[in-house]
């Protein structure tokens, strides 16, 4: 086992490089979060500080994402310092192996996965879900949101001055049908208006053309006159898109959600392949330190490392390419969405292992 004072003194190397490499990535992602929210509500007068916020409302959810790449760009600094300083040269000569040396460092990363993808990814998906609230009422002058729960489907929708919340039991992608529907009108402090139930109802031109048995009351629960048509600012292909981004749902719920999406008619694959890769995130995070490893050098020659971590940097965003390429084609060829996630870890992982023992083979 490698020495406490070793542990200790690489865990805090490596801890300072994450804690500085994330900060320069944060800035930068930040910036560009900024100037594509300022693209996106155009010509909308907003305040600054609101732009700012909405800007960082997203910076949780890319650095998550882009966590695995900040544990490699950080052990290749931090190697390379080492490398500088001549410890790592003094380390493999007191007989402290390569693996002994990466074990604080996937020690580390582990803990530091774990907690970004049961903490960060839940706390992100609340928060890009606020963001895209406050953006779709700047651009649109109206809100809305969805949810899916075992009992059905909700949308909550704010539009010509009242507030509507649908319910339904399950969707019909394929005829726009909305089965078992009831919608609730209600005015902007949310008191009742009124009460629609439906059989079916059809989604097509902003338009619920509701039909079979129809009922509806008023906020007494007397029945009045029946609707058959209700004008909306919804439509199906802003309901399916809602249901395409995995990412602003939290980790702990996105298992059971899948299950529920099927029941209720829509496809559930999206949901299901993110389930799975954040589930396998800290085994890909461990995977690139590995990778960062391959690129050790024990020349302290400035240029030359300078060098070798451009190459490292290039090469760690192409096998991230490679990974989600991978992945897609495995579950585009049927392969379940464990498989497709993993598969491209264990390459990842190998290959590196593979290239470290041959390298440091002596030590």
């Amino acid at each position: 086992m490698i020495p406490k004072t070793i542990f200790f003194y690489i865990s805090k190397n490596f801890t300072k490089s994450v804690i500085v490499i994330s900060l320069l990535i944060c800035t930068c992602i930040f910036f560009v979060s900024f100037f594509d929210i300022l693209n996106k509500i155009g010509s909308s007068i907003v305040p600054f500080i609101q732009i700012l916020f909405m800007a960082f409302l997203k910076l949780p959810y890319l650095i998550s994402e882009l966590f695995p790449l900040i544990i490699f760009i950080s052990l290749l600094f931090m190697l390379d310092r080492m490398s500088k300083s001549n410890e790592l040269v003094i380390l493999f000569s007191s007989g402290i192996s390569i693996w002994k040396l990466i074990i604080p460092v996937i020690s580390i990363t582990f803990v530091l996965s774990v907690l970004f993808v049961t903490i960060l990814q839940p706390l992100a998906s609340v928060m890009l879900n606020k963001q895209e609230f406050m953006i779709s009422k700047v651009e649109k002058g109206h809100s809305n949101s969805m949810l899916i729960s075992g009992s059905g489907l909700y949308i909550h929708e704010s539009v010509a001055g009242e507030n509507r919340v649908y319910t339904a039991k399950n969707i019909s992608p394929s005829n726009f049908t909305f089965n078992d529907i009831t919608i609730l009108i209600l005015d902007q402090k949310n008191n009742l208006l009124k009460k629609i139930e439906s059989d079916k109802a059809v989604l097509e031109k902003n338009t619920f053309e509701l039909s079979g048995k129809i009922l509806v009351t008023n906020k007494f629960g007397e029945e009045i006159d029946n609707v058959e048509k209700l004008k909306t600012l919804l439509d199906f292909k802003y309901i399916l898109d809602k249901f395409s981004s995995p990412e602003k749902i939290p980790f702990w719920k996105l298992g059971s959600l899948a299950s529920h999406l099927e029941s209720s008619g829509i496809n559930a694959d999206n949901f299901t392949n993110y389930y799975y890769k954040l589930i396998f995130r800290p085994i890909y995070a461990i995977a690139v330190c590995f990778l960062a490893c391959c690129f050790i050098s024990l020349n302290n020659r400035k240029l030359s490392n300078v060098k070798l971590i451009g190459v490292g940097s290039i090469v760690g965003l192409m096998v991230h390419g490679f990974k989600e390429i991978f992945s897609s084609y495995l579950i585009a060829n049927n392969f379940s969405s464990s498989v497709a996630q993993i598969l491209p870890l264990i390459i990842i992982a190998s290959a590196s292992a593979m290239i470290i023992f041959h390298k440091f083979e002596n030590n």
